[in-house]
Parts: structure tokens; sequence; C-alpha cells
């Protein structure tokens, strides 16, 4: 009786997570927004507005205190697909606007980049003089900060390219986010290994 109850418990936990997988993009160089990732309903106080997507996005942090001497970070920008919702407003046709909501993705990436960057120079100097705990502690309150630069680089982002009809404005900043991922290559792998003697 107790195998066949863990054993549905198992399976229900297993259902759920398939579930929330489907709700949810992880950003891959090799995958881009199509119009059916955004499945959430327009909400009703947007029905009279010029707005043309809402893309709710976060940055994950995953960590695991496994061995005494190692301590993996996991990074990594999710958009979440059941919390976005878009209609193709867009005088410049359907792929001109994705390519915007694009942007802000590929801009949560940039600064989960810059995250495991700022993570890992500071593991070269800290890390045999801390703590996991600490280091956990430090992790947290580097992502706290990390998070405030992807609201002001994500808000910059709109107006700058005002929400993407400025087509002038929106081709600098194409340039800008490629540039910007070029330049973090070396902190392209979401998952990071602090090394702890």
């Amino acid at each position: 009786m107790k195998i066949k109850i863990i054993l549905i418990l198992l399976s229900i936990q297993f259902n759920i997570c398939l579930a929330q997988q489907d709700s949810i993009i992880v950003w891959s160089v090799d995958r881009v927004l199509e119009q059916s990732d955004f499945r959430a309903s327009i909400p009703d106080s947007m029905l009279g507005t010029n707005v043309g997507a809402i893309t709710h996005l976060y940055i994950n942090v995953e960590y695991k205190i496994i061995t005494k001497d190692t301590f993996p970070v996991e990074i990594y920008p999710v958009f979440s697909c059941t919390k976005s919702w878009f209609r193709n407003k867009s005088q410049f046709g359907l792929s001109y606007a994705l390519n915007h909501e694009q942007g802000h993705f590929d801009i949560a990436e940039v600064i989960s980049r810059e995250l495991r960057k700022h993570i890992l120079n500071y593991s070269n100097i800290e890390s045999n003089k801390i703590n996991k705990i600490q280091y956990a502690y430090f992790i947290q309150y580097a992502y706290n900060n990390y998070f405030d630069s992807l609201d002001v680089m994500q808000d910059l982002y709109d107006s700058e390219t005002n929400y993407s009809m400025d087509t002038i404005g929106q081709a600098k900043w194409n340039l800008k986010i490629a540039s910007m991922l070029r330049s973090l290559e070396d902190y392209k792998e979401p998952l990071i290994v602090i090394k702890f003697e």
C-alpha cells in the first residue's frame, strides 16, 4: 500500500513538473519566442490600450550544497507562457513585434551572464575566506542587485525604442543586445561551479 501511494505521489509530482515546464521557456540561443508562446489572456484593463504585449520574465537561480568543496549554481532566464500575452498591434508586422519581445528575453540573458560573471569573479577571490552559507547569502544579495539592473535595462529598452515603435531605436537596441551577448560569451553556460579549498 505504501509503495502504491509513493508511486502515485511521484507520478503526480512528475506530471506537475511537466505541466510547469510546458508553461515556461528557458532562454536558449536556438529558441526564439513565437506568438503561440504567449498564452495568457489579455487583461480587461488593456483592451482599450495600444499595448501590444506583456512579456513576463524572471531569472532563476538554483544552488545546492552537495559536497564540501564544490558549490554548483545554475542561473538562467525564464519566460512564463501563462503570464505573458501578445496581440499584434505593430504597424511593422508580426515578426517585428515578436523581435521586440525577444529583445526583452535576450536582455534577461545578458543580465544572467553578468550575474554569472560577478559570482565567478567573486569566487576567485573569496571562496577560501567564507563558508557556503555566507556564499549563498552573497548570491542572494548579488541576485537582488542584478534583478534591479534587469528592470532598469528593460525600461530603458522600451523607452529608447518607444515600445518598438521607433524603428531606428529598435535597430540600435538589436545591435546593442547582440553585442552584449557576444561580449559575455564566456559566461553563456547556465551552470557554474564554485570550488572551495
